[in-house]
């Protein structure tokens, strides 16, 4: 051993540094590396792990803490683990699994910006809950947050932000969950699987970035968004794609408003979008935009009795411009639907007892008026193009349970095409232009407890047109397919197609007072329907008894002359001579 520290001490080598150890500058050059980085790698993260919690628990008056704390002060890199932040009663309210921050100095240097080359996240959750009030919890801390120093200087709203570069985002494994302790039993949301990857973020002028994020929606679903974003000035352009969007996940919103039990159907969007924003303008075009809704089904809460199904709805390729106040609508169409209306004992339809009751809000002292502004002008008006709506393969279901009516009812296939233009908004009155027309109704049918009132195969209206500002409506072709109406009267001279309206006592009629005269009122304009001389149909009797009369349609192609429908006395016979047309 003696002999190893001898043949040290007597190295070439170590002899010539031997002098540079008594020198000054040498203990200077090597123990300030060595301080720079006992303080870089163990007294940063002890200030970070032992004060940060504190300051931020003093800010927003929650307990925070965090896991292990890393930082190479050499590569400037820090690493955070386990980061949590709670409530009062130790219910999270944000953790993070790593945080990963990777600072570049000498890009900091020639940018004359702060910049990042990466800050990542990973597996960030964030939990919503809306207590028993309706107050959310994040409202909460917000509340709880120091107010604005009222003798500083509100910063101008036109000021640019303040310069910032960070090359790549990552937010990886992502999770936010939404509980509503309002509603009981509670209701949990849960979106997880959230990634985001964001490039090239800049606050300096001029500069943008392409990102990406992607996220997993609940109950299954995808959410997709591709685009540029520049901050300086505002701006953005890119696309949107969701995928698979349950109306499940939408139901857990509003059951507390609507009774329904929970649906189901798949929602689908996708558009393209440019944004941009500057100190007097704001613009926004969609094009391209395709929603579609797959597989709907609809039913009440209670007894889950069903209300619509909707095999396919999808609107095709529409654009919307923010500037012009258009949208245009190239294709409506729904295909493959049923509707079912009824009507309880009580004469409620079924779709009215949808709407919860709303509790009645507590009548509050009467407020002083607000004061007079100025008046606004008018806006412009949106203009609304729609160029085909197409229904078809869709039927509705009629039944009314009231005493003395018991009615069912119903049409096996509605077909209906037609193009629209409207316009509302502004000064002038709306404007609505509906043409080409089509309307398809087959299987028609009405029953009146066991008796059969309407059966008609097919009914069309054809090149019909609607015109709201002239008011005026062209309808030159009705078409009519085989069928029959019956009719019966009773002893007492009552008709049954009359007991399908219920009878409700007479109200007293109070004593009408003329109205103020105004000579600038503009009179009332009648609405105008043009038709053909006459609608083809051909009816004729086919047989009766006493209190019953029934018609016949052959089909389309006969001819209808007049458009009231013949009696039939107590004996059976028509008035006005039995067969021949209508009338």
């Amino acid at each position: 051993m003696n002999s190893v520290l001898h043949r040290l001490r007597t190295h070439p080598m170590l002899q010539r540094l031997q002098p540079l150890i008594y020198k000054p500058w040498f203990w200077f050059a090597v123990g300030l590396p060595l301080v720079y980085s006992l303080l870089g790698s163990l007294g940063l993260p002890y200030l970070i792990k032992h004060y940060v919690p504190q300051e931020v628990g003093k800010l927003i008056q929650r307990p925070m803490s965090l896991g292990k704390v890393t930082f190479n002060p050499f590569l400037f890199r820090l690493d955070v683990q386990d980061t949590v932040l709670t409530e009062t009663d130790n219910q999270p309210i944000f953790t993070l699994k790593r945080l990963h921050v990777d600072f570049e100095l000498i890009r900091t240097l020639i940018n004359r910006a702060p910049t990042f080359a990466e800050l990542r996240l990973e597996g960030p959750t964030v939990s919503l809950i809306q207590d028993q009030d309706g107050v959310l919890n994040m409202a909460r801390v917000a509340a709880s947050l120091p107010p604005k120093d009222s003798d500083k200087e509100p910063t101008p709203q036109d000021a640019p932000p303040p310069s910032l570069i960070v090359q790549k985002i990552i937010l990886a494994g992502g999770e936010v969950s939404f509980e509503n302790q309002s509603q009981q039993p509670p209701v949990v949301n849960r979106a997880d699987q959230l990634n985001l990857e964001l490039n090239n973020i800049s606050t300096l002028p001029g500069r943008h970035g392409l990102y990406e994020i992607a996220a997993a929606l609940p109950e299954g679903g995808l959410l997709r968004w591709e685009g540029d974003v520049s901050l300086n000035p505002v701006k953005s352009t890119g696309t949107l794609n969701v995928e698979g969007l349950k109306m499940l996940t939408l139901w857990h919103f509003v059951q507390d408003h609507i009774a329904l039990s929970e649906p189901a159907g798949d929602i689908s969007l996708s558009a393209q979008y440019n944004f941009s924003r500057d100190k007097s303008n704001t613009l926004l075009t969609v094009e391209n935009a395709v929603f579609g809704l797959a597989g709907l089904k609809l039913a009440t809460a209670e007894s889950a009795v069903p209300l619509a199904d909707l095999d396919t709805l999808r609107i095709d390729n529409t654009r919307l411009d923010l500037a012009a106040q258009s949208v245009d609508i190239p294709t409506i169409e729904l295909r493959k639907g049923k509707i079912s209306l009824a009507i309880d004992p009580t004469g409620i339809l079924n779709w009215q007892t949808l709407a919860k009751p709303t509790p009645v809000a507590v009548a509050s002292a009467p407020t002083m008026p607000p004061p007079t502004t100025a008046p606004t002008p008018p806006a412009t008006p949106w203009t609304i193009k729609l160029g085909q709506f197409k229904l078809d393969e869709f039927a509705v279901d009629f039944a009314d349970t009231r005493p003395g009516i018991e009615a069912q009812g119903g049409i096996g296939n509605i077909g209906l095409t037609l193009n629209a233009e409207a316009s509302t908004g502004g000064a002038a009155e709306p404007l609505v232009h509906v043409g080409n027309l089509a309307l398809r109704l087959q299987q028609i049918h009405l029953n009146q407890a066991k008796t059969s009132l309407l059966a008609l195969d097919e009914l069309r209206l054809e090149e019909l047109s609607l015109d709201l500002p002239e008011q005026t409506l062209n309808a030159p072709r009705l078409l009519l397919g085989k069928g029959q109406v019956s009719a019966s009267m009773d002893e007492t001279g009552q008709l049954n197609w009359q007991k399908l309206i219920p009878s409700t006592p007479p109200a007293a009629i109070p004593a009408k007072t003329p109205p103020a005269s105004d000579d600038t009122a503009s009179p009332t304009r009648p609405w105008k329907v043009n038709q053909s001389e006459s609608w083809p149909i051909h009816a004729e009797r086919s047989r009766s008894r006493p209190g019953y009369c029934q018609s016949e349609s052959p089909g389309c192609g006969s001819d209808w002359s007049s458009r009231s429908l013949s009696q039939c006395d107590r004996h059976g016979r028509r008035k006005g001579g039995a067969g021949g047309p209508l009338g």
